[in-house]
């Protein structure tokens, strides 16, 4: 089995506190886990379309000065996850999807080592 190849050490994000979206659209995700390398995140994903986001904005709900905009990424995967049968059958699935951030700048830089230290 191959050994852990992130370059950067994750944060666990509790749940309901953290958010990324797509910087073109209101699609919106929790983030499960955030390292100064990139982000992982689940959102529920409509069947059939194409979601891969190179652009993001990522906000959190318990601090107002929380909120990086435009974060430049690329996808490293995507995979589905089960949903309970209702929106299954309405075409949605939960996707997980994870993102290695791109050209970040020297601001994002600091807040996203402020955000995984804890000090967000």
């Amino acid at each position: 089995m191959a050994g852990e190849r992130r370059r950067f050490a994750r944060s666990v994000v509790k749940r309901d506190t953290f958010f990324v979206f797509n910087h073109f659209s209101t699609r919106v995700g929790h983030v499960r886990d955030i390292s100064e390398g990139g982000v992982a995140f689940e959102y529920s994903h409509k069947i059939d379309t194409d979601f891969t986001p190179e652009v993001i904005d990522m906000f959190c709900l318990n601090n107002k000065d929380c909120y990086m905009a435009s974060v430049q990424c690329k996808a490293v995967y995507a995979h589905f996850c089960d949903l309970p049968d209702r929106e299954a059958r309405a075409g949605y699935a939960l996707c997980r999807c994870g993102l290695q951030f791109t050209n970040l700048s020297e601001v994002q830089k600091t807040q996203l080592k402020e955000i995984v230290s804890g000090r967000d």
